[in-house]
């Protein structure tokens, strides 16, 4: 069976997009351009990825 990943999530609404198409991974751009990866930006984005 062929397994779905989506990269390059970084966008609230391409995470609640992704949630609704249920794939097996997800790849998210972690870094802003400020370079600080900020965790709590992640757990605004969606109750099934965290």
């Amino acid at each position: 069976m062929t397994k779905v990943k989506i990269c390059g999530l970084k966008r609230k609404e391409d995470i609640e997009f992704a949630n609704i198409l249920l794939p097996e991974y997800a790849g998210f751009v972690l870094r802003p351009v400020q370079g600080r990866f900020r965790p709590s930006k992640l757990q605004n984005c969606g109750q099934n990825w965290i």
